[in-house]
């Protein structure tokens, strides 16, 4: 066996290098490769795993070097979710061709610019109104190589919170602007920082001119300062309100009604308040003159009956501190009736007016004087030493009344005074009795006389004030009766209504007459609260009645002075009507004569006012109150009752039978119902139907009954 030659240690060493270069060469090859690779993978989780979509373009050129299109290389899925393609469908394929829109939307032209100069672009772009997902995007366009990378944001919900909230910006603006409250935004030094066109208007300057500027300058008065000084301490409250005024740029003043709440920072400071203010200037002032008439005489501007008993309540508090009495004078004129009857109740008012003057001028500025009712006046005078005060201050007002009255015909008046001095624990109702009592005394003696309340009269006073007091526990343990009179056709015979009249079952004097507890009632002003229970009871009862009776029957309620002059008498009657379900023409409110000739302007006021609420009236004692036929002519009646002084003369006495004829055929000339009260008589009866009145009610019939006896005697059984 031959044996091998010895290797050439040269060309061995030759060997072992060119492999040693080989292994080396592809070492390196495998490291770049390793490189390419990990490089592609960090660019796919760049490009594919961003939450923006990724379009990678590689520009087409022409012969002249210049780009006309660009061709898809890569797109991610968030890109081709935007575009609603596949990725074989954007790989490769032309940007124009794919999306046509790049050119008029002129995307095409920024791409090819940033290819050319290598300077980025980044804009925010509307996709509105094109088939894609997004609308608006936020793109930025990056030079790669011979081409571009976009990277595109959806930023549509950002775009549409903005694009709402400008619309809402826009929306509460102009309800600020348009508003008709101002709106005034102030810092926490009291410094304008906004002011709507209202509040520019109700100063009457610029909005511009109120900014920056502090809220003082508009304020006219300490005590404004003061109140928003005060507004703002408490944090601008939402529940507080503030009146105060403000003054405008034309040196005028407006009263305003501020209302506020804070403006917090986002750390919950307080920053300053909204302020909505309003123009209650009219308001007030109509206020103000609505609280003048509730409260004064619209003839003589004097204070009425309401602010007479208030004020003295107040006068008598000052005494019981300061030790020193009230006295109080009731006056009445001396035959006004005569001025009235013959010259005419415009004289008779003119003549009013000149009296309430006269009075005035001759009192201090702290003495009041008052209308109490028709020709009475009420005068009450402070911090007398005594009676001989008073006694001089009588004497002194009966002095300055009298004297001819040119616009009345020079018709000299005369009154006559009642005087009372408090005692300690005196009422005001009680006080005025007292008066009164005195003044019917004095004209027992003769016109233009005053008399001094003295204890003679005070038994009869205390009586009243007894009456008075057990009057109102009356009220509340609801004493008082109310009774029913039927009211008959004279023609059939039947029921048509009755009307409801109050008795006191007093625990211990027994039945009171109504003779003696309804002037002290009409005195003290609590024939309000009783009539209204009256007639509460009244509308109940009747309203029951229309479920027991196949015929409609009326019910009627009497209406007092002192009822017919408050503010509140339409309302309840309404409220009383609304509540029991009683129709309102079947509710009758009887005023007597009197009443209505006592004040005709202020009577004929609420008498319309009742009657637009679909119920009937009725003018009560026909007759007796000497009224004129143009007075009547405006009443808006349904009825008149002829008083019972004259049916009781009926087929007798030829003048009663003269008045009630009379009386009968003026209700009828005038459209109206003539109803005779009193009937007690057969005879009665058939001259009534002889005369051709209408309805009757009286003692022939049957007397005033309960409810109870009524429905069973008259409503179940046919009449």
């Amino acid at each position: 066996m031959t044996e091998a030659p010895p290797p050439d240690e040269a060309g061995l060493r030759a060997s072992i290098r060119a492999r040693s270069v080989g292994a080396s060469t592809n070492r390196e090859l495998d490291a770049v490769r390793k490189r390419l690779r990990r490089s592609e993978e960090l660019y796919r989780a760049a490009a594919h795993g961003r939450v923006e979509a990724f379009f990678l373009y590689e520009a087409v050129r022409n012969g002249d070097g210049r780009i006309v299109d660009f061709i898809h290389i890569d797109v991610n899925d968030v890109g081709l979710a935007d575009v609603s393609y596949t990725r074989e469908q954007v790989i490769g394929a032309s940007i124009q061709k794919l999306f046509p829109w790049v050119h008029a939307m002129g995307l095409f032209d920024r791409y090819v610019e940033v290819v050319e100069t290598g300077v980025p672009f980044e804009g925010e772009i509307s996709f509105e109104g094109l088939d894609l997902r997004v609308s608006w995007a936020r793109i930025r366009a990056v030079a790669v190589g011979d081409g571009v990378a976009i990277n595109a944001l959806d930023v549509t919900q950002r775009k549409e919170a903005e694009r709402a909230l400008r619309a809402s910006e826009e929306w509460h603006r102009r309800i600020v602007e348009t508003a008709d409250e101002g709106i005034w935004v102030l810092d926490s030094e009291l410094t304008t920082t906004f002011a709507n066109a209202r509040t520019a208007e109700l100063l009457r300057c610029e909005a511009d001119e109120l900014v920056g500027a502090p809220v003082a300058a508009v304020l006219t008065d300490e005590p404004s300062r003061v109140r928003l000084t005060a507004l703002a301490a408490r944090g601008w409250n939402p529940t507080s309100h503030v009146e105060l005024k403000l003054s405008r740029s034309d040196g005028t003043t407006m009263l305003a009604r501020l209302s506020a709440s804070p403006i917090l920072a986002d750390d919950g400071t307080l920053e300053g308040g909204l302020v909505l203010v309003s123009d209650i200037s009219e308001q007030k002032r109509l206020q103000e003159q609505l609280t003048h008439q509730s409260t004064h005489d619209p003839l003589t501007d004097l204070p009425n009956r309401n602010l007479i008993f208030d004020r003295l309540a107040m006068a008598l508090a000052r005494a019981q501190r300061s030790g020193h009495p009230v006295a109080v004078l009731f006056a009445d004129l001396d035959h006004f009736k005569v001025l009235n009857d013959s010259l005419g109740h415009d004289k008779g008012d003119l003549a009013l007016m000149t009296i309430a003057q006269r009075l005035e001028g001759s009192l201090r500025p702290a003495d009041t004087v008052g209308r109490f009712g028709g020709d009475e006046y009420v005068i009450i005078s402070e911090d007398l030493r005594g009676e001989r005060d008073a006694r001089r201050l009588a004497e002194r007002l009966l002095e300055a009344v009298a004297g001819p009255i040119p616009s009345a015909g020079d018709w000299d008046p005369n009154m006559c005074m009642g005087v009372a001095i408090s005692e300690p624990g005196d009422t005001p109702g009680v006080l005025i009795s007292h008066a009164d009592a005195a003044m019917f005394r004095a004209k027992e003696h003769g016109p233009g006389r005053y008399e001094l309340f003295h204890p003679a009269l005070r038994d009869k006073a205390a009586a009243r004030f007894d009456t008075e007091t057990e009057l109102r526990r009356a009220l509340k343990r609801d004493e008082l009766n109310v009774l029913f009179q039927p009211q008959v056709s004279i023609d059939s015979g039947g029921l048509v209504g009755a009307e409801a009249l109050v008795r006191w079952q007093h625990p211990d004097r027994g039945l009171v007459a109504p003779v003696e507890f309804l002037p002290v009632a009409e005195a003290t002003g609590l024939i309000v609260d009783l009539g209204e229970q009256v007639l509460a009871r009244a509308c109940e009862e009747a309203a029951r009645w229309q479920q027991l009776s196949r015929r409609p029957v009326s019910v009627s309620v009497n209406l007092s002075a002192r009822q017919l002059a408050e503010p509140r008498i339409v309302d309840r009657a309404a409220s009383i009507l609304l509540a029991t379900g009683l129709p309102p023409e079947l509710l009758c409110l009887e005023i007597t004569e009197s009443v209505v000739m006592a004040d005709v302007a202020l009577s004929l006021t609420a008498l319309n006012a009742l009657r637009a609420l679909g119920l009937q009236l009725s003018i009560d004692d026909f007759g007796t109150g000497y009224s004129s036929l143009a007075n009547l002519k405006q009443t808006v009646v349904d009825e008149l009752k002829i008083d019972r002084t004259f049916v009781d003369g009926l087929g007798n006495d030829p003048q009663d039978t003269a008045i009630a004829e009379a009386t009968i055929a003026l209700a009828h000339v005038l459209g109206l119902r003539a109803t005779a009260e009193g009937v007690e008589s057969e005879d009665q009866l058939e001259e009534l139907r002889r005369l051709g009145c209408d309805r009757a009610q009286g003692y022939l019939f049957a007397e005033p009954l309960t409810g109870q006896v009524f429905e069973t005697d008259w409503l179940r059984r046919p009449h």
